[in-house]
């Protein structure tokens, strides 16, 4: 698994296929990537190979994962969602 910072916003990613599926693994995001945030996780899963997630206080990291939405959203294939999705206390 690969972590990777672009921004106000953190991607991860494995081997680009069904990279989406790991925003239900509550171990992933109770233990490795719990530093990443202070105040808790909003994430987005556009297509099945996206998954980028910020801090829950950060504008500017929510206002970019909007950005990657619409990009994704405009041109992606095997699309998922448009919302963001919080993550209240461990789940």
């Amino acid at each position: 698994m690969r972590v990777t910072p672009y921004g106000s916003v953190i991607a991860v990613s494995l081997d680009g296929n069904f990279d989406a599926s790991l925003i239900l693994l509550d171990e992933l995001w109770n233990g490795p990537l719990a530093h990443f945030v202070e105040s808790g996780f909003v994430a987005a899963v556009p297509s099945r190979d996206v998954l980028a997630f910020c801090d829950r206080d950060s504008d500017a990291g929510r206002n970019e994962l909007r950005g990657v939405i619409s990009r994704v959203m405009s041109g992606g294939d095997r699309l998922i969602a448009e919302r963001l999705y919080a993550r209240s206390g461990e789940r």
